[in-house]
């Protein structure tokens, strides 16, 4: 993953690690996914993070999960994640790269064997 800096008032956020694993075909064509993601994120106070093991800190580095169901149209992706925390995602396929967008930004993974 190509690292991704999300903005929000207070808190500065770096996505800095991803990966997106397809577990299994489904008989309706979809796939089964899992990703993955880990960010660092900075605040201005010691007091803007309520996650667990980050309370009290200025710096705090932490890793989310989540599974989802992804369907194929032609060189293009969309998943649809279970966690509602989570925005689904829609990319293209080009390659060994996925790009797309979640509203957040842009988003690119590189395929690793």
């Amino acid at each position: 993953m190509e690292e991704r800096i999300l903005r929000s008032p207070g808190l500065v956020s770096y996505q800095e690690d991803a990966t997106i694993t397809f577990t299994s075909l489904l008989p309706d064509g979809r796939l089964q996914v899992i990703a993955r993601i880990t960010t660092r994120a900075v605040a201005e106070t010691e007091n803007q993070f309520t996650r667990p093991g980050c309370v009290g800190k200025k710096e705090c580095i932490y890793d989310d999960a989540t599974e989802g169901l992804c369907a194929v149209f032609g060189q293009s992706l969309y998943i649809d994640w279970i966690d509602p925390g989570w925005i689904d995602d829609f990319f293209k396929l080009s390659g060994n790269e996925l790009n797309g967008d979640d509203g957040n930004g842009p988003i690119k993974l590189i395929k690793i064997e």
